[in-house]
């Protein structure tokens, strides 16, 4: 619909805060590792940073385009926003200038709140799946509490649902020894017994 050669569904890294590629059409293989914008960088990074579509018809006249592919005269970058959360950007480019029009632009648009959405859904989905996985985990190690009087077989029982749980890499329970003076591991998992003693 929108005459355009090359397209790509950018997201934001959340911690370098780098525009990463998620799906692209006609960047060729290996755009994903190769093209890394920063925002208000390019075209694109300037949709994310001023969470504005913009549209570039002829990007040698342009200040702010960043040549990712030579052939490329237009583009649009539309950034996908959800309760003034930016998402990431779509953006379309096309080897010729002059391509776009303002009925493109408003198409991405619609496009982009859609992507938007649909992101959204997709981080409440891991989040309510994060918090059912947690309240399992907190549920098991409440019966484990709960089903022995047994100190130490109590802590290798909850140590044991900790390590199966694939969060933890490693887990200690540090006591006060009044005979020695000292902390004390006394139950661990992921530690060797040298690194323990």
């Amino acid at each position: 619909f929108t005459r355009s050669d090359t397209g790509s569904i950018i997201t934001i890294n959340r911690e370098s805060r780098i525009l990463e590629i998620r799906y692209q059409v006609g960047l060729g293989s290996g755009a994903e590792e190769r093209v890394k914008l920063r925002i208000g960088e390019g075209v694109t990074g300037m949709a994310a940073k001023d969470k504005k579509p913009l549209l570039v018809n002829d990007v040698e006249k342009s200040e702010v385009y960043v040549a990712v592919n030579p052939a490329i005269k237009s583009e649009i970058a539309v950034p996908m926003i959800h309760k003034n959360r930016l998402l990431g950007v779509i953006s379309v480019d096309s080897k010729r200038r002059e391509n776009y029009r303002k009925e493109d632009l408003e198409l991405l648009g619609i496009v982009a709140n859609q992507i938007a959405q649909a992101l959204h859904n997709i981080d409440m989905y891991q989040e309510v799946k994060r918090r059912v996985f947690h309240d399992e985990l907190l549920l098991e190690i409440h019966r484990v509490l709960a089903s022995s009087l047994d100190l130490m077989d109590t802590f290798e029982d909850v140590f044991g649902a900790l390590r199966k749980s694939a969060i933890f890499e490693k887990g200690a329970l540090i006591l006060w020894d009044e005979a020695a003076q000292a902390l004390t591991m006394k139950s661990w998992f992921g530690y060797s017994r040298a690194q323990a003693e």
